[in-house]
């Protein structure tokens, strides 16, 4: 983490010099909502569905604190099924035990 804003969040943003390159573990950053359970899920789904266990690479683009004192990091990284297709590119917080430096 570096620069603080100047913009009256400081003290709760921080942003890097220059964008960082990151880990994003997705089962953390974006945890299950089981409903049906796995086995019960059609295999089109599985086979197509965004694949949240995986880890992938991301840019870091600045941290952010909650008002209870957490860190969340807004990072970009890439959602893709199993297939490894291009998928979706999102930009979002995610909290900061997800991410680790690449």
């Amino acid at each position: 983490m570096a620069n603080e804003g100047g913009d009256g969040w400081q003290g709760t943003r921080r942003r890097p010099d220059t964008p960082q390159p990151i880990w994003v573990h997705l089962v953390q950053a974006l945890p299950p909502q089981r409903g049906v359970g796995y086995r019960n899920t059609p295999l089109h789904v599985r086979a197509g569905g965004i694949d949240i266990s995986a880890t992938v690479p991301g840019v870091l683009l600045a941290w952010h604190q909650t008002c209870v004192g957490d860190w969340w990091a807004l990072a970009t990284f890439e959602l893709t099924n199993r297939s490894g297709r291009p998928g979706l590119v999102v930009t979002q917080l995610v909290p900061a035990k997800a991410v680790k430096p690449r």
